[in-house]
């Protein structure tokens, strides 16, 4: 659980709590500290909301025109997070993405895994909607030895994809796309 500063203050039917019941719950002992558990109850607590941190950091440090997202500080920021989560937190995803920050996915593991990306690099209100194309995105699929990957490009044609299995799942390489691209494993 990923808990914030304002987690738990806000109740529908009662004036908020002068204590935080949640911080008590979880043991947070100064609500003024970052703090994370990895043991019985797992969570980490940071006083600052990430997202708002993370879109402050976006609106300050963004230069669409430039595209130097990977060194911004938006960008060390979202790493900062990501490394937390799976470091600290030894949290795993199911899905594993590596894509520039201008990708939204939505993924999905189950009965059919998936991902689906949606690509924004150098789209801008009102100027540009011609996009940059992503180059060099990777996923990893859970999968069994032998399943295969495919992708299908925004209005184009099903392709199977290269991928490699190595433990326990299915590395891929996403074939460069310049709108939205689908991926998902059979």
């Amino acid at each position: 659980m990923v808990t914030t500063g304002e987690t738990g203050t806000c109740r529908l039917s009662a004036p908020a709590a002068e204590n935080n019941p949640l911080h008590d719950m979880l043991g947070v002992e100064n609500p003024s500290e970052e703090q994370f558990s990895v043991t019985g109850k797992q969570f980490s607590y940071q006083p600052d909301c990430p997202e708002k941190v993370y879109y402050r950091a976006v609106k300050s440090g963004l230069t669409i025109k430039r595209l130097k997202f990977r060194s911004s500080r938006f960008c060390n920021q979202l790493q900062a997070f990501t490394d937390h989560l799976t470091g600290d937190l030894k949290f795993q995803p199911a899905v594993e993405v590596q894509a520039s920050p201008f990708i939204a996915a939505d993924c999905r593991s189950g009965r059919k895994t998936a991902c689906i990306f949606g690509q924004f690099q150098r789209v801008e209100g009102k100027e540009n909607a011609n996009q940059i194309p992503e180059q060099n995105a990777t996923v990893a699929f859970p999968a069994k030895k032998g399943a295969t990957a495919y992708s299908l490009d925004y209005l184009g044609k099903v392709k199977k994809i290269g991928s490699e299995w190595k433990n326990g799942k299915l590395h891929c390489s996403v074939p460069t796309f310049k709108r939205g691209m689908v991926v998902w494993v059979e």
